[in-house]
C-alpha cells in the first residue's frame, strides 16, 4: 500500500481486520503495536480496526514447516501437538465486528 492510497482509502472510510496466529495468545499488545505501526508508516487510518486470533492448521504443512511452526508455537506456550489442528478465531467477534462496520455503511458514516 502506497502513501498515496492510504490517503484514498481514509478519506473514503475503511476498516481493517487482521487474523495472526500470535492474537491467539498474551501477546496482543504486539498485534496492537503491529496496527499501530502499519497505520503511521501508511499514513493509513482506518475508522475501524480489530485483530482475531486465527487458527494453526498443523496438518496443511509439510514436515519441514510443521516442525518449525511447532518450534515457535511451543516457545509462545501454544500447543505442539501436531497430531491435531488448533482454531483459535472467536467468531462471534469477527461477526460483531462485521456488523458494525455493515451498519455504518448503511447509515452513511465513515467505518
Amino acid at each position: 500500500m502506497t502513501r498515496a492510497d492510504a490517503r484514498a482509502s481514509s478519506d473514503r472510510g475503511t476498516a481493517a481486520g487482521r487474523v495472526p496466529l500470535v492474537a491467539a495468545n498474551w501477546k496482543m499488545h504486539l498485534v496492537r503495536r503491529d496496527v499501530e505501526d502499519f497505520a503511521r508508516t501508511t499514513g493509513w487510518q482506518p475508522g475501524a480496526t480489530a485483530s482475531f486470533a486465527g487458527a494453526l492448521r498443523y496438518s496443511l504443512y509439510n514436515p519441514l514447516i510443521r516442525l518449525l511452526m511447532r518450534l515457535i508455537v511451543g516457545m509462545a506456550g501454544g500447543e505442539t501437538d501436531t497430531s491435531r489442528d488448533y482454531e483459535y478465531t472467536d467468531w462471534a467477534a469477527v461477526e460483531r465486528f462485521a456488523r458494525q462496520i455493515f451498519a455504518r455503511i448503511a447509515t452513511g458514516a465513515a467505518a
